[in-house]
């Protein structure tokens, strides 16, 4: 599981386009199942941030998001673009 929290002054949409960039990183380049990965936007922190959990098979809980900044406190600029490769 994959969890990516924008930073409070971060840009727009970056939580959730780095959780889907990661996700493919790990099944496109690292070979992992994608039924195996989970990727989500977590909310906000101070700092832009990831977790990355290896969660055994089985398990009854999943980790949850922490976010530390509410998001009427979080100051977004633009948005965050990927270059896609050819």
């Amino acid at each position: 599981m994959i969890i990516v929290y924008g930073g409070k002054y971060g840009k727009r949409n970056e939580a959730s386009k780095t959780a889907v960039k990661m996700k493919q990183y790990l099944v496109n380049t690292r070979g992992v199942d994608s039924k195996q990965v989970k990727a989500i936007d977590g909310g906000y922190r101070e700092n832009f941030s990831y977790e990355l959990w290896v969660i055994p098979n089985g398990a009854v809980e999943t980790p949850k998001p922490t976010p530390t900044v509410l998001s009427k406190d979080v100051k977004l600029k633009g948005s965050v673009k990927f270059q896609k490769k050819n």
